[in-house]
């Protein structure tokens, strides 16, 4: 095998690695997106001037904490594919 076929597997590889990463952003966008949407549903009675009970109370807590979670987890998996991104960009430079 070539040094070319090497390079274009080694790129293959890493955009198989990037893809998998992004579409694991995806599924956790989409996740987010439901709870947001578990989240308004709720609030739509609340506007109308009903009362939490301390279940729906605990549940809306939940679901928040949820949320956060994932938002932390997302932002965590977003940095960690910018730094791969950033770091083969500079291996890509130095060759």
């Amino acid at each position: 095998m070539g040094s070319t076929d090497k390079d274009r597997l080694s790129w293959l590889e890493e955009g198989s690695a990037k893809v998998a990463t992004l579409e694991r952003i995806a599924s956790r966008l989409q996740q987010l997106q439901a709870v947001v949407t578990e989240l308004e549903n709720m609030s739509d009675p609340m506007k109308q001037g009903h009362v939490l009970s301390r279940e729906e109370i605990a549940e809306v807590t939940q679901m928040m904490d949820r949320l956060s979670r994932g938002i932390i987890s997302l932002e965590q998996s977003m940095t960690r594919l910018e730094q791969n991104m950033n770091a083969i960009d500079e291996l890509r430079r130095g060759h």
